[in-house]
């Protein structure tokens, strides 16, 4: 069960202070968690080399489906060969 608490009588202005302040607080965290996503997504980015395929090679490509919503939607990928 939870515990007996008080229920706190807060005014409008004070309620909307408080609200201000915690959207606030969590703004600057998703900033934040954006920012260190950034950094490491360019750091993968900077690791990644050209690809070179010569004829014959067998290659996966990706062929999006905006029509199609779910798992279903994400496994368009066919294998043919460089021409």
């Amino acid at each position: 069960m939870l515990p007996q608490t008080q229920a706190e009588e807060t005014t409008l202005p004070d309620y909307a202070a408080k609200i201000t302040e915690l959207l606030t607080v969590a703004s600057r965290i998703v900033r934040e968690n954006l920012k260190n996503a950034a950094e490491t997504a360019s750091k993968w980015y900077k690791k990644s080399k050209p690809r070179t395929f010569s004829e014959g090679d067998l290659v996966r490509v990706y062929y999006p489906a905006k029509w199609l919503v779910g798992p279903q939607s994400f496994s368009h990928f066919t294998a043919q060969k460089v021409k």
